[in-house]
C-alpha cells in the first residue's frame, strides 16, 4: 500500500491542494479509490466470465479514477454502476431513477473535481502520449487557474481545457456540449443528465479523434504544442531549440492576464528531463515584470532554486537566469529560506563555467542588497568564497591561464562590489577571509585598474580594512590633486602629506600611477630642504611595491638619486633609502645599464660592506643583481666586490638569512667566471661551512660554487685545501648525499666528484663512507637521467681507495646499481666511467662482479676499449668458463660468441686464458639449435670459422681438443648441413691429439663422417672428409669397411684419387657413383675388409687389384678406355 506522502504526490493530489481541498479529505478520497481500485485485473476478469451478455444499446466502461466498471446506455444516454440485464433493460425508467444512478452510493462530495477529470481521462483514452501530456497541462493550468478565482459554480470555465474541448469539437471529437465546460462525459458524473454520444449510424464519417487531438497537441504556435513537443524524447535537436526559442518570444510578448507563465512552472515543477527543465528555466526568465510577483508567488524559487546543483550547465545557468530575473526582496528571502545560498557560492569556483559564474554573481550582488540575503549567505561561507573569487578573476584579468581577460575583469569588478557589500554586513568576516586567503595582492591590483568602478570599489574596502588618517583625502581624489601640486612647487606640507599617504599600499599606488609624479620626486631629490621628504614618499613607494617595473630605469633618474650619495654627509635613513631605489633600479636590465653609466657601483659595494645592516641588505642585493647579468658578472672583480660579497657569507657577520642568500647568489654566479679571484678572497671555507645549511636553495648554490671552484686542482691554493679540510668539507659533502632533495644528492655528487681530485680530500671522503652513499644515491637515480649516473659514477671512483671502503660500497649495493646502469646506459662515455667505477669497486677482481651481477659486468668489460679493464674482465670469464655452472649461466649466443672471441684474441698474449676460451668455443658449439634460433641465426658460421682460425694453432688443437671439441663437432655433420665444409677442415687438427683421436674414434662417429663424405656434392668437402675420416680411424680401412662399408672405402678413395691430377679428378668424380651404386650389389666379390694400406697411393693399388672384375660388370656405355697418360701414369677416358 501506498504512504501518505506517495499519496499526496499524485498529481490528481497536488491538482487538488492546489484547488483549495484541505489535505486530509484529499488523503481520505485517495485511500478510498485506492481501496476501490484494489482487485486485481485478473479478478475483474474472471468474475465476468459467468455473467450473462449485456443488453442491446449497453457498453461496459473502465473509470481510472476509481478502478471501477460502468455501463452506458446509448439508447436512453444515461450511465450507471449496476450491470443491466435484460428486465432491466425492457422497462422505462423515470428521469429521476436514471439520474439517481448517475452518483454511486459512497463517493464524497469533495472529489467532484477528481470525477470530472476521470471523464477526462476517459475522454483521452485514445491520444498519443503527446497529446495527452498537452491536454493534462491545460486541464492542471485551468483547475490553478479556477482556484485562483475562488469558488464560482455558476462561471462558465473559460481556461484551456474549453479552448481545447472547443477546437476538438469543431473537429467532430466530442458530441454536442450539454452544459458549461463539461464537455461529454461518459463516466458517472455528479452533475445532472450527462449527455453521451450514441454510436454513429453506419455508413457515417467518423473524425479520427487520436490524430487530431496529437495534430493540436504538436502545434508550435501554442504552449501547450510547444511543451508535447519539448518532452518527446523524438523531437529533434534543431526543432527542439525553435521550440524553446518560440517558448522565450512567447513568455515575453505574454500579457499580464496571460496564464502561461504560471502553467509552465507547473510543468517545471513537474518535470525531471534537463531537456525541458532549461527551456522552461529561460522561457520564464524572459517572462515580463508583470509576471514576476505570480511566478514568485506560486513557488518559481522552489523549483529552479534545486536546479542550481543540477549537473547538466545549461540548466544550471538557465536556474540562474530565471533566479536573477526574479530576483526582489522577497526573492532573496525565499532564496535564503530554501538554503541555497551554499550551492550558489559554490558555482563562484574556478572550475564552474565562466557564464554561470559571472550570473552567479550579479545573483549574489543582487541577494547582498536585502538583510536576509547577506545573513544567509555570510552563514554560508561567502567571505572567503568572494576572496577567492577574486584572485582567480584578478588572474584571468592579466591573461594567466589562458582565460577571457574581459571577462576576467568584469568578474573582478562584480567580486569587489560584492565583497564591498558584505563588508558593510560583517567587517570582520571579510578581514579574517581577506587574510586567510591572501587576497590583499588582487585587491591592491584592482586599484590600479582602468575600471573606474572596481578601483573605487578596491580602495573603497582597501580603506575599510587599513584604515588611514587621510581617507577623506582619498575618497575626494586628493592624490591626484596633491601631486598636481607638487608639479607646480613642492611644499613642505604637500610632500608630508604625500609621505603619509603613500604609507598605504593603495594610496603609494595611487601615487606612482600620477603622471609625472615619480620624476617630480626625483628631482625634489637634490633639494636639500625637501630630500628627506621625497625619500621618504619614494622609498615608501618601492618598499609597498608600488613602483612600476621601468620606473627607475633612466640615467637622469638614476643621477639625481646617487648624485647626493656621491656627495656624502647624509643622514642613515636618507643613505638607506636611496640604496633601496638603487637597488630596485638594479632589478630590471636597463636599469643595471643606467647604474653602470652613472657611476653607482663603487657606492653598492661600500653599502654591502658597511656596518648598517639596511645598507648593507640593500647594497649587496644591488650586486647580486649586477651578478646575475652576464655583461656585469666579470666586473664585479674589479669594482672590489668580492671580498664583501664572500665577507657576507660568514655567520660571525650576523646578516639576516636573506642578506647571507643574497650574496650567496652573487658569489655562486662570479664562480663562473672567476674562481680564481673568489678562491684568493677566502670563498672556499665559507662555502663549505654552508653546507651545513639546511635550506635547499642555499645548498644548491654553495655546492656549484664549490664545483666551480675545483674544477682545476692544480689553481686551488694549498692553504685553501687545508682550510677546507678544517672546515669539515668531506664529511658534510658525504652527509648531503643522504639529503632528502634528488637535486641535492646530485649537485652533492658533483662536489664529490670534484672535491675527490684535490689533494687529501679522496682519503677524507672515503672515511666518511661516500663511496657507500654514492652508492645508494645510484640505486635511487633513474637510468633514464644519464648525465646525473655519468656524475655519480665519475665521484664514486677515487673514493674506493681501499678494501673497508670498496668492502662498504659493495655493501650498499654498488655492483647491482652500476650493472644495471651498465646495461642501460648507451653512451660509451658513461658507460667506461661506469667500468672504471666497477674496477674500483671490485679491485680488480671481476669474480666479484659476476658473483653479485651475473655476466651483465663481464659482457659490458669485454665490449669496451680500456685494455686493463678487458683483461681483467676476461680472467675472470675464463675462470668462470671452465665450471659447468658459468657455462651454463651464460644463455645468450651473442653473449657467449663474444666471451669466446675476445678471450682467443687475447690468448695469443695470455696463454692462460685458452681454455676458458676452448671451454666456451665447445658450449657455443654444443647448442646448434639454440644458433639457430629467431635472434641468433648466422651464429655458427662465425663459431665455425673461429673454430678453423684458432685449431690451425697446435697449442690451441690441444686445448680444443682437451675440452672435448671433436664430440661437439661430429654431430654437425649429421644430415644436409651446409657448414659440412667447415666442420670437415676443423677435425683434422683436432685429430692430431692421440688422445682425443683415440676417444673420438667410436663406430658411431667413423659412421658419420663415413655418411657426410657419401653425402657431399663439392670434391674439397669430399677431400676434406676422407682426410678427416682417414686421421679419424689412423689409416685403418678396415674401421671404414665396418663403420659405412665398400661406398665410404670407395668415397675415400675416390677423393684421395681426385688430388693426383686433373684427369684423376675427373675419373674419380665420373666413377664416383656407378662404384658405390654397384658395390652393395657384389658384396661377395668384395666382401673382405681391405687392408690397411699405407698412404693414398696404395688406395689405387688396392682398388687396381679388383679392376677385372669390376670392370666387366661395370655398363657398357661407362667403361673406361685405358690409355697412357704424358706423365706415365694410367689414366681413364670415359669418352
Amino acid at each position: 500500500m501506498p504512504t501518505d506522502s506517495d499519496l499526496l504526490d499524485t498529481p490528481e493530489a497536488r491538482s487538488l491542494l492546489s484547488a483549495g481541498v484541505p489535505a486530509a479529505e484529499v488523503l481520505a478520497g485517495l485511500k478510498q479509490q485506492t481501496a476501490e481500485a484494489a482487485p486485481t485485473l485478473l479478478r475483474r476478469r474472471s468474475s465476468n466470465l459467468g455473467e450473462a451478455p449485456l443488453p442491446a444499446g449497453w457498453e461496459e466502461r473502465f473509470d481510472p479514477a476509481t478502478g471501477r466498471r460502468y455501463y452506458v446506455d446509448f439508447n436512453t444516454q444515461s450511465t450507471s454502476w449496476t450491470r443491466p440485464n435484460e428486465a432491466a433493460s425492457s422497462g422505462k425508467k423515470t428521469p429521476k431513477e436514471m439520474s439517481a444512478g448517475l452518483v454511486p452510493s459512497g463517493r464524497s462530495g469533495s472529489f467532484r473535481s477528481s470525477n470530472r477529470g476521470s471523464a477526462r481521462q476517459e475522454a483521452r483514452g485514445g491520444l498519443d502520449p503527446d497529446a495527452a501530456a498537452a491536454l493534462a497541462v491545460a486541464e492542471a493550468a485551468e483547475a490553478a487557474e479556477a482556484a485562483s478565482r475562488g469558488p464560482t459554480p455558476t462561471k462558465k470555465g473559460k481556461g484551456a481545457v474549453h479552448k481545447m474541448n472547443k477546437e476538438l469539437r469543431k473537429l467532430g471529437v466530442f458530441g454536442a456540449a450539454q452544459g458549461g465546460d463539461s464537455g461529454s462525459r461518459a463516466s458517472p458524473s455528479p452533475s445532472p443528465s450527462p449527455s453521451i454520444s450514441p454510436p454513429p449510424p453506419t455508413g457515417s464519417p467518423v473524425r479520427n479523434f487520436p490524430s487530431a487531438a496529437a495534430a493540436l497537441a504538436t502545434d508550435k504556435s501554442s504552449p501547450q504544442g510547444m511543451l508535447a513537443l519539448l518532452r518527446n524524447e523524438r523531437t529533434p535537436p534543431a526543432e527542439r531549440e525553435e521550440v524553446a526559442q518560440g517558448l522565450r518570444a512567447y513568455c515575453a510578448t505574454a500579457p499580464a492576464s496571460d496564464p502561461t507563465p504560471l502553467r509552465l512552472l507547473d510543468a517545471l515543477g513537474s518535470s525531471s528531463q534537463p531537456r525541458v527543465q532549461q527551456p522552461l528555466c529561460d522561457a520564464l526568465a524572459s517572462a515580463g515584470e508583470a509576471h514576476h510577483a505570480p511566478l514568485l508567488e506560486s513557488g518559481a524559487v522552489l523549483y529552479a532554486a534545486p536546479l542550481l546543483s543540477s549537473p547538466i550547465e545549461g540548466v544550471q545557468r538557465a536556474a540562474l537566469r530565471l533566479l536573477l530575473a526574479l530576483c526582489s526582496g522577497d526573492c532573496a528571502a525565499q532564496v535564503a529560506g530554501v538554503g541555497a545560498a551554499p550551492t550558489l557560492l559554490g558555482l563562484l569556483s574556478s572550475a564552474a563555467p565562466a557564464e554561470s559564474r559571472s550570473i552567479a554573481l550579479r545573483l549574489i550582488s543582487e541577494l547582498l542588497s536585502s538583510a536576509q540575503g547577506a545573513r544567509a549567505l555570510l552563514a554560508a561561507g561567502a567571505a572567503e568564497t568572494l576572496c577567492v573569487a577574486l584572485i582567480h578573476a584578478s588572474g584571468v584579468a592579466k591573461g594567466w591561464g589562458g582565460g577571457d581577460a574581459a571577462r576576467g575583469k568584469e568578474e573582478a569588478r562584480l567580486t569587489i562590489d560584492c565583497l564591498c557589500s558584505v563588508n558593510s554586513t560583517d567587517p570582520a568576516a571579510v578581514q579574517r577571509a581577506v587574510r586567510n586567503t591572501s587576497a590583499m595582492p588582487s585587491i591592491v591590483a584592482l586599484t590600479g585598474t582602468d575600471d573606474e568602478r572596481a578601483r573605487s570599489s578596491a580602495m573603497m574596502l582597501l580603506s575599510s580594512l587599513a584604515p588611514q588618517n587621510a581617507g577623506e583625502v582619498v575618497a575626494s581624489g586628493g592624490i591626484a590633486m596633491l601631486c598636481e601640486t607638487l608639479s607646480r612647487g613642492a611644499t613642505d606640507q604637500t610632500l608630508h602629506t604625500l609621505a603619509q599617504l603613500s604609507q598605504s599600499a593603495v594610496h603609494a599606488v595611487a601615487i606612482a600611477q600620477q603622471p609625472g609624479a615619480l620624476a617630480t620626486l626625483c628631482s625634489l631629490v637634490g633639494q636639500p630642504h625637501v630630500r628627506e621628504l621625497a625619500i621618504s614618499v619614494l622609498s615608501n613607494l618601492c618598499a609597498l611595491g608600488a613602483l612600476p617595473t621601468d620606473a627607475l630605469a633612466g640615467p637622469d633618474d638614476l643621477h639625481r638619486l646617487v648624485a647626493p650619495l656621491l656627495q656624502g654627509g647624509l643622514p642613515p635613513s636618507q643613505r638607506a633609502g636611496l640604496l633601496s631605489l638603487l637597488s630596485r633600479a638594479a632589478l630590471e636590465g636597463p636599469g643595471r645599464q643606467a647604474l653602470a653609466a652613472v657611476g653607482a657601483p663603487p657606492l653598492l659595494v661600500a653599502a654591502a660592506d658597511s656596518g648598517d645592516a639596511n645598507e648593507a641588505v640593500h647594497g649587496l642585493q644591488a650586486l647580486a643583481h649586477l651578478a646575475a647579468d652576464e655583461r656585469f658578472r666579470s666586473q664585479l672583480s674589479g669594482w672590489g666586490a668580492l671580498r664583501p660579497l664572500c665577507h657576507s657569507l660568514d655567520p660571525a657577520r650576523a646578516l639576516d638569512p636573506r642578506a647571507r642568500a643574497v650574496a650567496l647568489s652573487a658569489v655562486a654566479n662570479v664562480s663562473f667566471v672567476e674562481p680564481a679571484a673568489l678562491l684568493e678572497a677566502g670563498a672556499a671555507p665559507r662555502l663549505c661551512a654552508l653546507l651545513g645549511e639546511s635550506e635547499p636553495h642555499l645548498l644548491r648554490m654553495a655546492l656549484t660554487a664549490i664545483v666551480n671552484l675545483s674544477a682545476d686542482p692544480a689553481a686551488v691554493p694549498h692553504h685553501c685545501i687545508a682550510d677546507m679540510l678544517a672546515a669539515g668539507a668531506p664529511a658534510a659533502a658525504v652527509r648531503l648525499l643522504d639529503y632528502f632533495d634528488l637535486e641535492i644528492r646530485t649537485a652533492a655528487a658533483g662536489a664529490v666528484a670534484a672535491l675527490a681530485r684535490l689533494p687529501l680530500f679522496a682519503e677524507g671522503l672515503a672515511a666518511a663512507g661516500g663511496g657507500a652513499s654514492l652508492a645508494r644515491l645510484l640505486g635511487q637515480t633513474a637510468l633514464a637521467d644519464e648525465p646525473r649516473v655519468h656524475a655519480i659514477a665519475s665521484a664514486m671512483t677515487p673514493l674506493l681507495v681501499d678494501e673497508a671502503s670498496r668492502g662498504a660500497a659493495r655493501a650498499a649495493g654498488g655492483v647491482a646499481a652500476l650493472s644495471g646502469a651498465l646495461q642501460a646506459i648507451g653512451s660509451s662515455d658513461t658507460r667506461l666511467a661506469l667500468l672504471v667505477a666497477l674496477d674500483a669497486l671490485v679491485g680488480g677482481d671481476w669474480g666479484l662482479a659476476y658473483t653479485e651481477a651475473g655476466w651483465a659486468p663481464l659482457i659490458g668489460a669485454l665490449s669496451q676499449s680500456s685494455k686493463a679493464i678487458v683483461l681483467a674482465a676476461a680472467r675472470a670469464a675464463a675462470a668462470t668458463l671452465e665450471t659447468p655452472g658459468g657455462r651454463d649461466s651464460l644463455a645468450n649466443g651473442r653473449d657467449l660468441l663474444l666471451v669466446c672471441a675476445t678471450l682467443w684474441a687475447l690468448s695469443r698474449e695470455h696463454a692462460s686464458l685458452a681454455a676458458g676460451a676452448s671451454a666456451a668455443h665447445v658450449a657455443l658449439l654444443r647448442r646448434p639449435a639454440g644458433l639457430e634460433a629467431d635472434g641468433e641465426g648466422g651464429l655458427l658460421a662465425p663459431a665455425l670459422a673461429l673454430l678453423v682460425e684458432v685449431a690451425d694453432e697446435p697449442r690451441f688443437a690441444g686445448r680444443l681438443a682437451a675440452a672435448g671439441a671433436l664430440p661437439a663437432l661430429l654431430p654437425l655433420l649429421q644430415g644436409e648441413h651446409e657448414h659440412a665444409l667447415v666442420v670437415a677442415r676443423s677435425l683434422s687438427p683436432l685429430l692430431k691429439d692421440d688422445a682425443a683421436r683415440e676417444a673420438a674414434c667410436t663406430t658411431a662417429n667413423v659412421r658419420a663422417v663415413a655418411a657426410a663424405l657419401l653425402a657431399a656434392e663439392r670434391e674439397e668437402a669430399r677431400l676434406a672428409l676422407s682426410l678427416a675420416l682417414v686421421e679419424l680411424v689412423d689409416g685403418d680401412f678396415g674401421r671404414v669397411h665396418a663403420a659405412g662399408g665398400w661406398p665410404a672405402v670407395v668415397a675415400a678413395l675416390a677423393a684421395a684419387a681426385s688430388t693426383a691430377s686433373p684427369q684423376m679428378a675427373s675419373l674419380a668424380s665420373g666413377a664416383f657413383e656407378p662404384l658405390v651404386s654397384f658395390l652393395p650389389a657384389e658384396a661377395s666379390a668384395l666382401s673382405k675388409a681391405p687392408t690397411q694400406p699405407a698412404s693414398p697411393s696404395a688406395l689405387v693399388d688396392a682398388l687396381a687389384l679388383h679392376e677385372a672384375a669390376t670392370a666387366q660388370l661395370l655398363p657398357e656405355p661407362l667403361k673406361p678406355v685405358a690409355r697412357e697418360s704424358p706423365g706415365g701414369m694410367m689414366a681413364a677416358d670415359l669418352d
